[in-house]
């Protein structure tokens, strides 16, 4: 799997790469919202760590957004 981006209401508009000073020269940008990363992003998988009320709503924002394969990881 490969990472293309990330959510951080803290962190929109940077680069998660830079951030955690990654030895790469891939971009990892951060968005504010899942609206906006959608807008910005190809991907194919997401993976939602968030509470099951946010991953819900991100789940079917994707879904709405014709990102056909959603998947919802929780822990135990």
């Amino acid at each position: 799997m490969i990472l293309t981006g990330g959510l951080s209401l803290s962190q929109d508009g940077k680069n998660l790469s830079e951030i955690l000073s990654l030895k790469s020269d891939n971009n990892i940008p951060l968005f504010k919202s899942i609206e906006d990363a959608i807008e910005n992003l190809e991907f194919d998988i997401l993976v939602d760590f968030t509470k099951p009320e946010i991953a819900k709503h991100n789940i079917h924002t994707a879904l709405k957004k014709a990102k056909s394969h959603c998947r919802n990881f929780r822990t135990k």
